[in-house]
């Protein structure tokens, strides 16, 4: 009686270690990092710093032991490789308006910006399309199976050169190019283990291309990717982004994943503490609430979007029946996957839903953006959606307005550029050759103060100045004005999110429905020592 006991043990326990064997083995997440622009001009001091505060994010969230690569320009070769700014005294003012008067794009800032080596240390080697390929074909096909990588983009971007609508095959200008396409990169993922689970976090201009990662070559008409991809990105495919700066100041980098961060660590790049946002009141701080903070609080040209937005944009729709006015997006399951059978269900919310329909059906961190942007914009709390929709009208109407006030503005600075530079170069022709070693020697510190002086007497001086400033007014005027739209258009993407989400399920297939159950999973998660 006891031996057969033993032996049952001994069976138990080896099977115990059998199933253990079984189970996959959960791997350290691997950090790429991939940044800088084609060349030293695009390799703002900003990229660098994006990359410093990843690490420093890692590290305050107990994740700083993950093993992390990272590609950056020409890889720390060169001497005068990032881009920085230097503070504008008396004298370099006025040279840029020497250099206005060179170059009839206006002042071009070269004056201002300085060059150097990047002080970036552990650098796997440059940002090129070369040593990616590399990556992927070597460290990358290594990742265990079930492993996880996390992929942060900080750089450049190019839009769809194929011109498709929507756009789909956006790029990442890389370093001495060529760039790199959507499809291009979503065959790179495919050279890591299917099981690997990707996180992507990108700020380029057109970064919203790269979401199209979750089809196979990046395609919606070839069905989903095997591999579950997710992320977040600055902007839509069909957008430019925020962020690429030479200013020194930590502070001034106004950028989708300085504000993504900085709500997930609990604290900005120059160490001012952040309240992490909440917004379901769970105790933790997910990638949603840290999107959220994001659309809430960051003041930039930047239109967020995240992976799970793609899918449903390309396979649920709205009620094409209803009498109220369409979403300007053009949603239809037109693909493969979404052209299986599927249960249709009479009743569809329209895109111009009122805010009582949809409000019970989304998410708190919804809830707290559409609220929130609705307070920012001083609309009616009862339908904020109406109010938003004859927002962006009215915006609409005064860009048009402006348009044509901008214009003449531009003309009358034209004009009065070219009357300075005819009488300055009238009188020292040298200035217009900048070759000339009598240009250098009138641009000397001991001859600019008399050159000063002189210039700054003629009535055609004052006349240009006059037109800068009120060229400089409309510009504010036009960017407070696109900022407002920005936000108007932040608060009816969440509002059609919801939407959408709702009608999925009437029209989209099972296979479409799972995959965007773990989107939303992995995108509601969040950083620790262990995973992402």
């Amino acid at each position: 009686m006891t031996r057969t006991r033993r032996i049952s043990v001994a069976i138990f326990v080896a099977w115990c270690f059998a199933m253990l064997a079984a189970v996959p083995a959960s791997a350290t997440p691997i950090v790429l990092t991939v940044g800088g622009g084609p060349e030293p001009s695009y390799n703002q001091l900003s990229l660098e710093k994006n990359v410093f505060y990843l690490r420093q994010v890692l590290e305050d969230l107990g994740a700083g032991g993950w093993p992390q690569d990272t590609f950056f320009a020409d890889g720390g070769a060169g001497e005068h490789t990032v881009q920085y700014g230097i503070n504008e005294d008396d004298d370099l003012q006025f040279l840029g308006v020497l250099e206005a008067l060179a170059n009839s794009g206006g002042y071009n800032g070269t004056v201002t910006e300085q060059y150097r080596k990047t002080e970036l240390t552990g650098l796997k080697g440059p940002a090129t399309a070369a040593a990616l390929t590399q990556w992927f074909n070597t460290t990358g096909a290594a990742i265990p199976a079930h492993g996880e990588l996390l992929f942060y983009y900080t750089g450049h971007g190019g839009g769809d050169n194929g011109r498709a609508n929507p756009p789909r095959n956006t790029t990442l200008s890389l370093w001495d190019k060529p760039s790199m396409t959507m499809r291009q990169f979503a065959s790179l993922l495919d050279k890591t283990d299917p099981s690997v689970a990707v996180m992507l976090v990108m700020v380029q201009c057109h970064s919203g291309g790269f979401a199209n990662v979750i089809y196979k070559d990046g395609e919606p008409r070839n069905g989903l990717s095997k591999q579950l991809r997710f992320g977040f990105f600055a902007t839509s495919a069909s957008r430019i982004a925020a962020g690429c700066t030479p200013d020194i100041r930590g502070e001034d980098y106004r950028e989708f994943s300085t504000a993504f961060f900085a709500a997930l660590s609990g604290r900005t790049r120059t160490g001012k503490a952040v309240e992490k946002p909440d917004y379901a009141h769970a105790g933790k701080t997910t990638y949603m609430d840290a999107f959220t903070y994001v659309l809430l609080t960051s003041d930039t040209v930047d239109l967020p979007m995240t992976t799970s937005d793609q899918l449903l944009r390309d396979f649920s729709r709205y009620d094409s029946s209803a009498s109220r006015n369409r979403s300007r997006y053009t949603t239809a399951p037109t693909t493969a996957a979404a052209s299986q059978p599927v249960t249709m269900s009479p009743r569809l919310l329209p895109a111009n839903a009122r805010y009582s329909e949809i409000e019970p059906l989304a998410t708190p961190a919804e809830r707290a953006a559409i609220t929130g942007l609705a307070k920012i914009l001083e609309l009616d709390k009862t339908d904020p959606l109406a109010g938003a929709r004859a927002l962006l009208d009215r915006v609409d109407r005064q860009r048009r307005s402006w348009s044509a006030q901008n214009q003449s503005v531009d003309r009358q600075y034209e004009t009065a550029r070219e009357k300075l530079r005819h009488a300055v170069y009238m009188k020292w022709p040298e200035l217009a050759d900048a070759w000339l070693p009598a240009n250098a020697s009138l641009r000397d510190k001991a001859n600019l103060p008399a050159l000063k002086s002189q210039i700054r007497a003629m009535p055609e001086y004052k006349a240009f100045t006059d037109a800068a400033q009120a060229s400089q007014a409309q510009q504010v005027k036009l960017e407070l004005l696109e900022r407002k739209w920005i936000k108007a258009q932040r608060l009816i993407d969440r509002a059609e999110t919801v939407i959408l989400r709702a009608n999925l399920s009437r029209v989209a297939s099972p296979e479409v429905q799972k995959r965007f159950q773990e989107l939303t999973e992995h995108e509601n998660g969040t950083i620790t020592a262990e995973h992402f």
